[in-house]
């Protein structure tokens, strides 16, 4: 498996000679290259492009917040919270 782009991560909405702005997700350091970019409809249809830059912002801040951990130990960590709300919400403590 290829390794990710080291974080820190941050969004870039600098394309100002698009017709409409798109949102770049990429390292956060001088240079780097576009991880992804997350699209905005150039109707203008708000919801929908808040929506993206929400969702550009919920990408950068959980791949900054599980910086060093590897993704297997985030899926076995995850799988462990599932299992303990499953057992909550069986027992009423929900």
């Amino acid at each position: 498996m290829a390794k990710h782009t080291k974080g820190p991560w941050e969004t870039d909405c600098s394309d100002h000679d698009q017709p409409y702005l798109n949102i770049k997700i990429r390292a956060a350091k001088k240079f780097a290259r576009t991880i992804c970019t997350v699209y905005i409809d150039d109707a203008p249809v708000r919801d929908y492009n808040d929506e993206q830059y929400a969702n550009a912002a919920r990408i950068v801040a959980c791949v900054n917040a599980l910086e060093g951990y590897s993704p297997d130990a985030v899926r076995v960590v995850v799988e462990a919270l599932r299992d303990i709300a499953g057992l909550a919400c069986c027992y009423g403590m929900r």
